[in-house]
């Protein structure tokens, strides 16, 4: 089974989709992993043999809709909502980023870890997985005679930071939503007023009768 999807790099990529979904449509506690556990799913082959890979096409293809199907639903109330907070959101952002960075320096300094370790940590600290793609480019391109050995540093401790900022995000949701009571179905029905929120697609079926029309051809 191994050297079946050693082979076929296509059947590993739908092998570990497929499992991943299905590992995070399970809850516990009315909380799940979502399709964080795709990740989760792929750490877990990547563990098992090496040489369990996809080709970088693949890699940069699914980056790039990834992004753009997250401009696309998040863009209008992105927008929204800077116009309305803009400067508290950027404050609280801007804030996050650099704590965040400055313990990843802290870790950095105190472990001894190299550059492109601590890098990828600080990617998956926050989850951040096109800043992942914009280090391994960068090194790609800046150390092409030794690329290939800093990017799985990188790599690895994306992937060992990552499992821990997913958990550690949902922990804390849980933690605050009880300490804060908050009803989300309440605040659905504010922020309706401001943003763009339970809408629903739907469909029809329109039959055409006029028999010019239908014949035509």
């Amino acid at each position: 089974m191994i050297q079946m999807l050693i082979d076929y790099p296509l059947l590993l990529l739908f092998t570990v989709a497929s499992l991943g979904y299905l590992l995070g449509s399970v809850k516990v506690r009315g909380s799940s992993l979502g399709v964080a556990a795709v990740l989760f799913m792929g750490l877990a082959f990547g563990a098992m043999d090496a040489r369990l890979q996809i080709p970088q096409i693949i890699f940069l293809l699914g980056l790039s809709i990834y992004v753009y199907s997250i401009g696309l639903s998040s863009g209008p109330s992105f927008f929204a909502s800077y116009k309305k907070n803009g400067v508290r959101d950027f404050i609280f952002t801007t804030s996050m980023l650099t704590f965040s960075g400055l313990v990843a320096v802290g870790l950095w300094l105190l472990f001894g870890f190299s550059a492109a370790t601590i890098t990828g940590v600080y990617a998956g600290s926050t989850t951040n997985t096109p800043a992942l793609a914009g280090v391994l480019d960068y090194i790609n391109n800046a150390f092409p005679n030794n690329s290939e050995n800093i990017m799985n540093q990188a790599v690895i401790g994306y992937s060992f930071s990552y499992p821990m900022g997913v958990l550690g995000g949902m922990i804390g949701i849980v933690l605050m939503e009880k300490f804060l009571k908050i009803d989300y179905a309440a605040e659905n029905k504010i922020l309706k007023k401001d943003y763009p929120l339970g809408g629903s697609l739907s469909s029809t079926t329109v039959e055409v009768t006029n028999e010019a029309i239908c014949n035509a051809n």
